[in-house]
């Protein structure tokens, strides 16, 4: 009788393509790799108040709060309130049959709008 490895056994027995399983690992490694928090958790991970936010910010103690708490909200505000915080804002982009993407367009609003601008109107 012959013997088969695990990795025989498991890729006949396996519902997913070797493609799939590989997909999983990776992704399930890079989140290992990133810590995930919300904007609270943050917030207070860097030792920052609500009301040191809503100064930083610009905006109002309540909100900061109702931002914290939200699922939507404006990049702009987002990107605002992580540089508060001291750190940078970046857009990762993921799709099931590529490697991840960091989307640009979202940073700074002077440089976008620089970059956005016509030649001409650069140099005037």
């Amino acid at each position: 009788m012959a013997t088969k490895s695990w990795r025989q056994i498991q890729a006949e027995q396996s519902k997913h393509t070797r493609e799939q399983r590989e997909t999983t690992k990776a992704r399930a490694l890079r989140d290992l790799e990133l810590e995930r928090m919300t904007l609270a958790k943050l917030r207070r991970a860097r030792d920052l108040t609500q009301t040191t936010m809503a100064e930083a910010t610009g905006m109002a103690q309540g909100d900061v709060s109702r931002l914290e708490h939200r699922a939507d909200a404006y990049v702009g505000t987002v990107r605002r309130f992580v540089e508060a915080l001291g750190g940078k804002l970046s857009l990762l982009v993921e799709f099931p049959d590529a490697p991840p993407v960091e989307l640009d367009g979202f940073g700074d609003p002077v440089e976008d709008a620089a970059i956005t601008k016509p030649a001409s109107a650069k140099h005037s």
